[in-house]
């Protein structure tokens, strides 16, 4: 009997020491109630915490992130072979700075012969078929051509007009000079855009299938784009016209290049959760080639932030937390979005306001 009551006597004050959800860390001098944290003023714990208001700053942000170099939005053009044939001779090399318009090689093809014979053909049927009309319309004023027949002479004229227009029109697909066509030349095949030659395949009496890739590609590459990967976070804070944009090449990490930002993606990729920013980045020097991978700086203008010290924050299975004061030596475990602000801080995107004190330093001693 005595053993009992001795194994009560010591069980007891535990009871009741423990309010009930809580529980009291062995050998450390705070109590757990759910995300709450009670520390007893006099205990070693309590003289470690460090406890400050949030306050607003002045801050400028910036983050970094990846890029990848392309060009602009036509800007580049593959000239390719119009018809099935043979190239005759090669009017550009590779390297070649061209304007619009300029030949670049000769071919010879019977599909264009082709199409030139119908094009003569449709324009002296279109002449003839306007003179038919003209005399027609001129006997039918007269009564000696009735109604039907004139409006035979009409409909045949204006089908010979559809015939000779489509003709020209599939002609000046491959910029044919229509002023100084004339049968059995090669068709001369034109820059559709000015730039440099960037890649050139041509060899002189080389036949081309009409399906073949490209023989030549000109890109004009004085300003570029670089796409840029951003967070929804990042994203968020982007501001085209506010936002400073600076692009850095491995090759040249010391001389970046400043960047017009363009457009910021209205849609998350589902697997990446980022989206696209696009910058528009003068090349005068070529220095910027598509398909070249880049570093992205953006930094905001300076407005008032949240910072806190990054020791103030910890990771918890459901994100990061900091220890918002409830009253004296007690605490609530709060969950906070926050980005790196460089020298030790953070940046509190949600989860605090200005005023609220916080556990700034030693929170790390009230581990469960």
């Amino acid at each position: 009997m005595k053993k009992i009551l001795v194994a009560l006597a010591l069980i007891l004050p535990v009871l009741t020491g423990c309010r009930q959800g809580e529980t009291a860390a062995p050998g450390k001098d705070f109590t757990f109630t759910g995300d709450e944290v009670t520390v007893r003023s006099d205990s070693p714990v309590a003289r470690e915490l460090v406890v400050e208001p949030v306050v607003a700053s002045a801050y400028e942000s910036s983050f970094r992130t990846v890029g990848t170099v392309e060009p602009v939005a036509g800007r580049v053009a593959e000239v390719a072979v119009p018809f099935a044939g043979r190239i005759t001779r090669a009017l550009v090399r590779l390297g070649d700075q061209v304007r619009a318009g300029q030949p670049v090689y000769e071919m010879s093809s019977s599909a264009f012969y082709e199409a030139v014979k119908e094009y003569f053909e449709n324009q002296l049927a279109d002449k003839n078929a306007a003179a038919n009309l003209k005399r027609r319309e001129a006997m039918h004023e007269a009564g000696i051509l009735s109604e039907r027949e004139f409006e035979e002479a009409r409909a045949e004229a204006e089908n010979a007009r559809n015939a000779y227009q489509m003709s020209r029109m599939a002609l000046s697909v491959y910029h044919v000079d229509l002023d100084h066509l004339e049968m059995g030349r090669p068709i001369t095949v034109t820059a559709p855009i000015s730039g440099r030659v960037v890649a050139f395949d041509l060899t002189p009496g080389q036949y081309v299938k009409e399906d073949a890739g490209p023989v030549a590609t000109i890109a004009e590459l004085s300003r570029v784009w670089v796409s840029a990967q951003a967070n929804e976070l990042q994203a968020a804070r982007i501001q085209p016209g506010l936002t400073r944009a600076q692009v850095f090449r491995d090759s040249a990490p010391d001389a970046p290049v400043d960047g017009r930002i363009v457009y910021v993606g209205e849609m998350l990729d589902e697997q990446t959760r980022a989206t696209d920013v696009m910058l528009e980045c003068e090349n005068g020097q070529r220095q910027l080639k598509p398909g070249m991978f880049v570093s992205v700086v953006f930094t905001t203008p300076k407005a008032d932030a949240l910072l806190i010290p990054a020791a103030a924050v910890f990771q918890g299975e459901g994100g990061k937390y900091v220890y918002v004061e409830k009253e004296a030596l007690h605490f609530e475990r709060r969950t906070v979005r926050v980005e790196s602000a460089g020298e030790g801080r953070v940046c509190v995107v949600s989860g605090l306001s200005v005023g609220e004190r916080i556990i700034a330093s030693g929170g790390i001693y009230l581990s469960e």
